[in-house]
């Protein structure tokens, strides 16, 4: 499914790890650039990181998917460039129309945590943490699931990410988590 050539093209890149800087820089640029654009303009978001803090990766897909409902006439375009994992993964499934480069990959693996530094943690406080990766394992999962175009149930999903599965481009297509495998495109 090609789209029309926009009429004004925005194109962002996140290369880098996400974290709460990333969502507030990133967030703030994508927003204001989004109040600019209309019609047949289109957003593109370039991808390329080993993901991040969970927390701020399910805010800028907030950000991304708020954005689709506040202007549908919009096209928010992401694009999978090298190495998308992680909590990058539904950052790129948070466009409305998502492309493959050819030699890329996506990785779906489990939520992790970093323990507190030079401290023990109380019963109490692992089983708040365990509690909480539950809650944010749950949110991607849905994600993944409802972006994949009916094409993945929530146990297929779940499956994936216990093995950590590398999926490359043309499997990434197949199952409906992108739409196409493509190039950059040139703003």
């Amino acid at each position: 499914m090609k789209k029309d050539r926009p009429a004004i093209q925005k194109v962002f890149w996140i290369a880098e790890g996400v974290n709460n800087e990333t969502l507030g820089d990133f967030g703030k640029g994508v927003v204001l650039a989004a109040g600019q654009l209309s019609g047949k303009d289109q957003l593109t978001i370039v991808l390329h990181s080993s993901g991040g803090d969970v927390y701020a990766g399910l805010g800028i897909y907030d950000v991304l998917r708020s954005i689709v409902e506040a202007k549908p006439d919009l096209l928010l375009r992401t694009v999978a460039v090298g190495y998308v994992a992680s909590i990058m993964v539904p950052i790129f499934l948070a466009g409305e129309y998502r492309v493959i480069t050819p030699n890329s990959s996506l990785k779906l693996h489990e939520l992790a945590t970093h323990f507190k530094q030079g401290g023990c943690w109380s019963l109490t406080e692992c089983q708040a943490e365990v509690s909480d990766l539950d809650y944010l394992q749950e949110q991607y999962i849905r994600i993944v699931t409802e972006r994949s175009d009916g094409k993945l149930n929530e146990r297929q999903v779940l499956d994936m990410i216990r093995k950590s599965t590398m999926l490359p481009a043309e499997r990434v297509v197949t199952l409906g988590l992108a739409h196409e495998i493509g190039p950059i495109p040139l703003a």
